[in-house]
């Protein structure tokens, strides 16, 4: 076996990332956190300004309604007189 082969450092290199990988597994795996304490944080809210009412959009004004229909000429009446 050669020392100065790429195989041999390969295998040295693997070994050695799966060795710190397993550290880093079992340290975060035996080490507990401690949650972070929640705190109240005091707020004042100051306004110079009038209150305001939010306004939406001005609707689009609606079509004004169609007068009634107009019967449509009856088919056969039309065809006869196109034929004489």
């Amino acid at each position: 076996m050669q020392l100065g082969g790429l195989r041999f450092w390969g295998g040295v290199s693997a070994a050695l990332h799966a060795a710190v990988l397993l550290l880093i597994l079992f340290d975060l795996t035996t080490r507990k956190f401690e949650e972070p304490q929640e705190q109240a944080i005091a707020v004042e809210l100051v306004a110079q300004l009038p209150a305001q009412q939010a306004q939406g959009e001005v609707p689009a004004p609606s079509p004004s309604p169609d007068p009634d229909p107009v019967p449509e000429p009856d088919r056969k009446s039309t065809r006869l007189n196109s034929i004489h």
